[in-house]
């Protein structure tokens, strides 16, 4: 792992020492062109090497664009938006008379800063190619993401008539056959692009969903499964919302087994504090984990988490799961959960929080105190934190002359509900 992330580092400083000014030593000379460097990269995956050889390649071909925009596409590929971005500028500045720079500059823009930074740079390529094509296509994009659907329709048409078999047309006009319910109609476009164009990724992607709303699931299935596994950083590639159509998916099919799998999934790609999202993916999963046993449960999650790129998602997996199973009565799985949770972010109020009225529940109270009080600590603005520690604390220093404790704790078998029952049904901030 260290070797590999010595080879990545070595491979972008190089790039940025270049654009800084700085000249690259010169190595043996490889006779051959961009067109090849890229063709081996996707036969072999060595993109460390392809790199390399672009580097070369610029060094003694220096205004050769499409070096550049090669470059970028891998970096942006691998994560490195910003030092792409300069890439894609260098490229345009080699050959301004096509929008192709200033289109990947576009989905880069959209994936990593949003809607309107896109929308913003965009105007500035549509001044310069505004019969473009995949100009055009853009604009009907932040059309339909500004739900201007009449508009998007407008500018997608104009793309198709100028460029009848560019990639993405049909799967554009798919998109809004689909906002107004007319789902024949859009299965009808997508399958002409995929006819058209076998392998492109949104038609299969749009194929699968239009198909899980015919409530044709099992054909859904290979399609929404061959867009998420396909790699790309593409912000028209969300690998988030894919995991949990394919949940949806194969539960229609009844494959309960595969649907818990992509849940979570879709919860370890969910951030912590997106609480709308989190919570619609944690109702769809209490249902699906009725059907399973607390082993089974724990070691499709052992599967996921070995799939998770960082602490911190690893960690909302961990708390978002432990949360389900806690609602859903597996408190031993839960509290193994919370625990685990902790071991990665041992700062999660939340977390704390969770396990420590978990523990009251189950009369553990010398714990749960403990897991509250730093919860209180590591959070205390959490006006439910900050309510529900100084409420156990003034009742566990009573306790020996309450009356009420001594009741509930034996009626209801240690469920101290109104200290916690003010909490709504899942926490999803960390």
């Amino acid at each position: 792992m260290r070797k590999r992330l010595a080879q990545v580092l070595s491979v972008t400083s190089v790039w940025s020492a270049f654009l800084l000014g700085n000249a690259l030593p010169l190595l043996a000379a490889e006779d051959l062109t961009v067109s090849q460097i890229e063709s081996e990269a996707k036969k072999t995956r060595d993109f460390d090497k392809a790199l390399e050889r672009l580097q070369q390649l610029v060094t003694r071909q220096p205004r050769n664009a499409k070096a550049y925009l090669v470059a970028g596409q891998m970096l942006e590929a691998r994560g490195y938006g910003l030092l792409a971005e300069q890439l894609y500028q260098k490229a345009d500045q080699c050959d301004p008379s096509g929008p192709e720079s200033n289109l990947r500059t576009f989905y880069l823009k959209l994936h990593e800063d949003g809607v309107k930074a896109a929308a913003d740079y965009l105007g500035y390529v549509v001044e310069r190619f505004p019969d473009d094509p995949g100009v055009l296509l853009m604009q009907g994009m932040i059309a339909r993401l500004h739900h201007h659907y009449p508009e998007a329709e407008y500018f997608y048409e104009r793309a198709q008539k100028l460029h009848p078999e560019m990639t993405g047309t049909r799967t554009a006009l798919a998109s809004l056959r689909m906002v107004s319910g007319k789902y024949g109609e859009a299965l009808k476009l997508v399958d002409e692009e995929l006819a058209a164009h076998p392998s492109d990724l949104s038609a299969a992607l749009a194929k699968g969903q239009i198909l899980v709303l015919l409530g044709r699931a099992p054909e859904a299935i290979p399609y929404l499964e061959r867009a998420y596994g396909f790699k790309t950083t593409s912000v028209l590639v969300d690998k988030r919302m894919i995991a949990n159509m394919l949940m949806s998916a194969h539960s229609l099919a009844g494959n309960n087994a595969e649907a818990l799998e992509y849940g979570f999934k879709t919860l370890a790609a969910t951030r912590g504090r997106d609480h709308k999202s989190m919570m619609l993916i944690k109702l769809k999963l209490v249902p699906l984990l009725r059907s399973f046993p607390d082993a089974e449960i724990l070691n499709i999650e052992a599967t996921i988490e070995r799939q998770c790129t960082s602490v911190e998602q690893l960690a909302t997996l961990r708390f978002a799961l432990a949360d389900i199973l806690d609602v859903d009565g597996h408190a031993e799985a839960a509290v193994h959960l919370y625990r685990r949770g902790l071991e990665l972010m041992p700062s999660a109020a939340r977390g704390h929080y969770r396990l420590g009225t978990r523990l009251i529940k189950d009369r553990d109270y010398a714990n749960g105190y403990l897991y509250a009080r730093e919860a209180y600590l590591e959070n205390p603005t959490d006006s439910a934190i900050v309510n529900t520690y100084v409420r156990f604390n003034q009742r566990l220093n009573n306790r020996k002359r309450d009356i009420a404790w001594e009741l509930k704790d034996l009626l209801r078998g240690g469920c101290v509900t109104d200290l916690v029952g003010a909490q709504p049904l899942f926490y999803t901030s960390l």
